[in-house]
């Protein structure tokens, strides 16, 4: 069983428009743990879900053909070893970046660059820093049935 993503408001509902504290809550059976807890917008976050789902759906990362360890890793190691003079694979990884990280949901936040995507045949969470990585698989029809329909 894949794990669930909810997101949970903290704060009294009034606007989704202004920062609202949330959770973003990771669960699998009695496993549940918090992925990320701030003030975001709540809208510009869901409709940035909404407007990417098919990408994050569909789309796999650019220039990968082998089995990777995360998302996040995979794009960590891409920066690292970057081909600087080709700026057509530079613009598609962003472009990846763009539709598949948290950070560009919530613009203005220091959010972690969280990674949502397909990898292989399942979809994952994933994130890496120099403190530490981790990666989850998720039910992703779960997420866009419950979190933004």
């Amino acid at each position: 069983m894949m794990y669930k993503l909810r997101i949970v408001l903290l704060d009294e509902i009034s606007s989704y428009d202004e920062g609202k504290l949330i959770n973003l809550l990771l669960y699998k059976d009695k496993d549940k743990f918090s992925i990320f807890h701030g003030k975001v917008n709540v809208s510009e976050f869901i409709l940035w879900m909404k407007d990417n789902e098919s990408n994050i759906r569909y789309v796999d990362l650019p220039d990968h053909n082998c089995s990777i360890d995360s998302i996040a890793y995979y794009i960590h190691e891409f920066y690292e070893k970057i081909d600087v003079d080709n700026e057509s694979l530079i613009d598609m990884m962003f472009e990846y970046r763009a539709s598949h990280c948290f950070k560009f949901a919530a613009r203005g936040v220091n959010f972690p660059e969280i990674y949502i995507g397909k990898s292989g045949e399942n979809y994952e969470l994933s994130l890496y820093t120099n403190k530490g990585e981790w990666r989850y698989l998720i039910d992703i029809d779960d997420l866009f049935t419950h979190i933004l329909h």
